[in-house]
């Protein structure tokens, strides 16, 4: 782990146009983002452990985490991928003194990390502070709401072939493009195994697809609606 200051412009136009910082006052986000480190992790990195004292949030620049929850037994079952953008932690504002999970780099990425107390004593002077973070709260437990919905109703090839087919739109691609992680982290944001992750590959190729390592052709995106 390496840590710098936040300078460096695709950083911070990340940093800006994530949940959090869409919705602070231009006084509260100049001052937050002049308060953040900027941390490097490689790939395998603990950010932070479950039930470990919690002193910061984060916000994903670059590269994806993992945030995991493990019982008594020693299992671990993976709870969110977060992507460039997204914040995590930011519950230990309002709640506490331990993380409820663990987080931990899912390939090498880069972090704005901000001190909770910091963040706290901010929001005693600028409301939109709590406004934002009450904004990531609500989008993050809808997001939650989503992803158990998807579960109960979906089958793993329904869940695959729905992010395949919003990856190709967002990606602005008509039929080819890269999965934007290893199929591993994959199967952890779509909540399955990676042998479950690859029966459904197995069956979307009839359904519309063709594979290449993480390159992903859609052939016929209504059959792959239909699934």
């Amino acid at each position: 782990m390496t840590r710098t200051a936040l300078k460096m412009n695709p950083d911070l136009a990340t940093l800006m146009h994530s949940a959090l910082f869409s919705h602070l006052s231009r006084k509260a986000a100049s001052t937050l983002a002049g308060s953040a480190l900027l941390k490097t992790y490689l790939e395998g990195d603990v950010i932070f452990r479950q039930q470990e004292q919690a002193h910061f949030f984060c916000v994903v620049l670059r590269g994806y985490v993992r945030l995991t929850r493990t019982c008594d037994s020693g299992r671990i079952a993976s709870l969110r991928i977060c992507e460039p953008g997204d914040v995590f932690g930011e519950c230990m504002l309002r709640a506490g003194p331990t993380y409820p999970y663990g987080a931990e780099a899912a390939e090498n990425c880069v972090l704005a990390q901000f001190d909770l107390a910091a963040v706290r004593k901010l929001a005693e002077d600028d409301r939109s502070v709590d406004d934002a973070v009450m904004h990531v709260l609500s989008q993050n437990l809808l997001a939650t709401l989503n992803c158990v919905a998807e579960d109960r109703l979906h089958t793993a090839p329904q869940r695959l072939a729905a992010y395949l087919l919003r990856t190709a739109q967002a990606e602005r691609r008509q039929g080819v493009f890269r999965l934007p992680f290893r199929k591993s982290l994959l199967a952890a944001k779509l909540g399955l195994t990676p042998e479950g992750l690859s029966r459904a590959f197995a069956l979307l190729k009839e359904h519309g697809i063709a594979v290449q390592g993480r390159t992903i052709r859609i052939e016929d995106s209504e059959l792959l609606r239909s699934i």
